[in-house]
């Protein structure tokens, strides 16, 4: 494996991931999603390699790893680097409001599969700059990576612009499975 992450295209399709075991470590694919993205950093970063319905929602949300935060206010302050964080679409790419909230939709399992997912990383540090692609990235701020149709792919966003986009719902800490 590389030490860099992996910049891919974002695409919201079923065949864009969570992908199998040998496809992360061969590191062919050139599309994939939120989902993958989640996947993808957890198996590069710390090992650990968690199969595509355990990923998926809303199973991922309900049964993957623990909660540090459910539905309630977030500290960011006292998250660790790859943790999973659930947020409601806020925005779409020109800015525009497009909230999902849970008031929308009938059932809890329609909301949760409407969520976005993202990687926690917190501040700029050595560690993160191996990991990262080439780029300027602000060291004062927690960064979150994930795959977004807003930037095309793959990014490290600092918190503000990604609050600005989504709404982080729960925060989740996955260890070994």
């Amino acid at each position: 494996m590389s030490q860099r992450l992996k910049d891919f295209k974002y695409i919201y399709d079923k065949g864009a991931g969570p992908l199998s075991e040998v496809e992360l470590a061969e590191e062919k694919f050139e599309i994939g999603n939120c989902r993958l993205a989640i996947q993808y950093f957890l198996y590069k970063t710390k090992g650990l390699f968690i199969p595509r319905e355990e990923i998926l929602l809303p199973k991922g949300y309900r049964d993957t790893g623990v909660f540090v935060y459910k539905e309630e206010p977030i500290d960011f302050d006292t998250l660790e680097k790859g943790d999973i964080i659930y947020a409601e679409n806020l925005r779409n790419k020109k800015g525009e409001l497009r909230e999902k909230k849970r008031e929308m939709f009938e059932t809890e399992d329609e909301w949760i599969l409407y969520f976005h997912t993202a990687v926690y990383l917190g501040r700029l540090d050595a560690e993160l700059r191996e990991i990262l692609p080439e780029g300027d990235y602000p060291e004062s701020v927690p960064l979150i990576w994930h795959s977004t149709f807003i930037e095309g792919g793959t990014c490290a966003w600092p918190l503000e612009k990604f609050e600005y986009f989504y709404k982080p719902v729960s925060i989740k800490r996955v260890q070994r499975v």
